[in-house]
């Protein structure tokens, strides 16, 4: 069983209220305190930083630091000061679509479409 432990975060970005990690690709989606959702892809590093000229093109005993980037964001929420959100959905089937709660009743919807 592994254990993971964070020191150090970078944050360029607002507050995260949730992060949803998806199983079938190493991909984060994150609900910011705003109400906009960014989806975040895991950047392979083929160069270990810390071991001059060594060079791994497997994950076997690549790099020691994780880089998530960011691919896509929503735009923010127009939010009253009575309504708050609840959270973040994510589809457990195809991992596309994802759904936001509101303490208003809306459920707003995105869809992720794929570029080729």
């Amino acid at each position: 069983m592994f254990e993971l432990k964070l020191h150090k975060v970078r944050l360029y970005t607002l507050l995260m209220i949730q992060v949803i990690p998806c199983r079938q690709r190493d991909v984060l989606m994150c609900l910011h305190e705003n109400g906009s959702v960014t989806v975040r892809v895991r950047r392979r590093n083929s160069q270990n930083p810390y071991i001059p000229g060594e060079t791994d093109n497997t994950d076997s005993g690549g790099s020691v630091d994780i880089v998530y980037e960011n691919k896509c964001q929503s735009d923010a929420l127009r939010l009253s000061k009575a309504s708050k959100l609840f959270g973040l959905l994510c589809c457990p089937i195809t991992e596309r679509k994802i759904m936001l709660l509101i303490s208003d009743g809306r459920v707003i919807t995105w869809i992720l479409k794929g570029k080729r």
